[in-house]
């Protein structure tokens, strides 16, 4: 399936500002703030932040990139950790979707903003045997929840639809 779009957590009257630094937001192109609850390492209780996505499609890939804001987007933007680049692809792929995160050869490594990380997908999906097998990768999704890894909000399973808004259960 290509990329959906969770049109309640877009942001809006961001094309121009896009433009005037010379990025193309033509078509489905757009912004998104995804507010979560996440739990960072060393912090015991979960803070409200917004994932940061800037979307677009081209050149036969679809992308996603991923920064990481307090709530009130007052602190410099942190790496997004597993758990929410996993909730990122829930909300613009389908779960039969695959999509990477690459690290290009150094002497092709472009770094334009620190604290982002890009999701990747051939338009049209991956050709099956293209990617390594699941157990090689890090087991299944039994595996995973026999392990009890948790979710951004804590929590084994995290759908963010059945959710006051993502990765929380609205408390």
């Amino acid at each position: 399936m290509p990329l959906t779009f969770p049109e309640q957590f877009r942001v809006h009257g961001v094309e121009a500002v896009f433009r005037q630094a010379g990025i193309d937001m033509t078509g489905k192109d757009a912004v998104y703030a995804i507010p979560v609850r996440s739990r960072t390492t060393g912090v015991a209780k979960a803070r409200l932040c917004v994932l940061l996505c800037l979307v677009s499609s081209g050149d036969g890939w679809e992308h996603v990139s991923i920064t990481v804001r307090d709530q009130h987007l007052r602190q410099q933007p942190r790496t997004p950790l597993w758990s929410e680049m996993e909730l990122v692809k829930q909300f613009f792929w389908t779960p039969d979707d695959a999509v990477i995160e690459a690290h290009p050869p150094d002497n092709e490594h472009v770094n334009l903003a620190k604290g982002c990380l890009h999701l990747w997908r051939p338009v049209g999906g991956f050709v099956k045997g293209t990617l390594p097998p699941c157990i090689l990768v890090g087991g299944t999704v039994q595996d995973r929840n026999v392990r009890g890894e948790e979710s951004v909000d804590g929590e084994a399973n995290n759908n963010p639809s059945e959710k006051g808004f993502a990765g929380t259960d609205g408390k």
